[in-house]
């Protein structure tokens, strides 16, 4: 008798021990496939909304600059912030800097320093730039909304088109910036595309 009961206890722990591994397996591979569609905690992205929000612009979407990531790599977000996942991503260079600064960005606000800055933006114009070197050449306004980036817009700090793709490579980002978020042509229409068709300014936020 006792031996049967012995049995029938070893048989429910087992049980047991199988349910709690199942559970915590789909758990996990839960996690592992959200860590792969986004890229800020769900309190960030709830923050980043909220800022949205109170400082009137499109709650729904931003741009993200993860300016930690290689330059090679593709660190520029288009980011939906009502189910916190990325919706494109692409390659963006950071200000070379008069020391040039190649495969490290450093910060600055100061003009003339050649140097990205760090902070949250907002978008404003898309406009053509007209030049013997550069005709023709389009770029969004972006204006500083942080104590860091403050200077963006008498710095000229836009967003335009340059590099020679958009997708991850195993050098860094050519041409080096002073400053601008230069991105690829592909990466540029999809910004674009959403400035277009936003009834209000949309967030960038570089960080490191």
């Amino acid at each position: 008798m006792m031996k049967r009961w012995i049995k029938y206890f070893c048989l429910l722990v087992m049980l047991l021990v199988s349910c709690g591994t199942t559970q915590k397996s789909e758990n996990d591979s839960a996690r592992v496939e959200e860590n792969a569609q986004s890229h800020i905690s769900r309190e960030e992205c709830q923050k980043l909304k909220t800022f949205c929000k109170n400082q009137n612009l499109n709650p729904d979407i931003c741009i993200l600059v993860d300016f930690s990531e290689y330059s090679g790599n593709e660190r520029l977000y288009i980011y939906n912030l009502n189910n916190n996942s990325i919706v494109e991503s692409g390659r963006v260079a950071h200000g070379i800097g008069k020391k040039g600064v190649f495969s490290k960005p450093s910060f600055s606000n100061v003009p003339e320093s050649w140097e990205s800055s760090l902070g949250r933006y907002k978008t404003g114009r898309m406009r053509t730039l007209n030049l013997p070197k550069f005709n023709n050449v389009p770029y969004i306004e972006v204006h500083g909304l942080d104590s860091s980036n403050s200077n963006a817009h008498r710095r000229g700090i836009v967003i335009h088109p340059g590099l020679l793709t958009s997708k991850k490579t195993v050098t860094p980002c050519e041409p080096f910036s002073q400053g601008c978020f230069t991105v690829g042509d592909e990466t540029f229409e999809a910004i674009n595309s959403l400035t277009q068709n936003s009834k209000k300014p949309i967030l960038l936020y570089a960080y490191k």
